[in-house]
């Protein structure tokens, strides 16, 4: 392997490994590159998606995109036929630079079930995804298709996402509602 260069492995069919593949092709039976040109620092994974963070502090997303969790400002979710209502997801293959964090700096990510959370260098922690059960944070159960800063949190030394919760232990208090 390449130093920073990220590697993975897994269900390939929802592109949480970034290599478009289809769901009929078998599983890998080890690590392979991931299509990312930068080099990478910080890797996290969702059920279905995966976040990189590069040497710049930029981050990278790619897989499925439901609920918005991929952060490019859409749940690529359409209609297969115009005839019928055949909802389907347009799968990101590739990894992309999630535009709304370029040049924030980024230090962690960490990634929940079909949410996710990331911390750039003062602590400040934007999260997107499913909004069911209030998971990002941002007072409302909608989801987030654009990361945005936690605005009751003050700043945080690192972030977790588990299945129905974020969490972020502070520097300094949590502001009351």
């Amino acid at each position: 392997a390449v130093a920073g260069q990220g590697r993975g492995c897994g269900a390939w069919q929802q592109g949480g490994v970034g290599k478009g593949v289809s769901k009929q092709t078998a599983l890998p039976s080890k690590p392979v590159a991931l299509a990312i040109a930068a080099k990478i620092r910080h890797l996290s994974s969702g059920t279905n998606f995966s976040l990189a963070i590069d040497e710049q502090g930029d981050v990278w997303s790619w897989g499925w995109p439901e609920h918005g969790v991929l952060g490019n400002g859409s749940d690529g979710q359409y209609n297969k036929s115009d005839s019928t209502i055949k909802l389907a997801f347009e799968l990101e293959y590739e990894p992309r630079r999630v535009r709304a964090l370029v040049g924030k700096q980024r230090v962690h990510t960490a990634c929940g079930q079909h949410h996710r959370a990331a911390l750039d260098g003062a602590g400040y922690v934007y999260t997107r995804g499913n909004g069911g059960y209030g998971r990002p944070g941002h007072r409302h159960q909608h989801d987030v298709w654009v990361p945005h800063a936690l605005s009751d949190c003050g700043t945080c030394r690192r972030s977790t996402c588990l299945g129905t919760l974020t969490t972020a232990p502070t520097r300094s208090h949590i502001r009351p509602y």
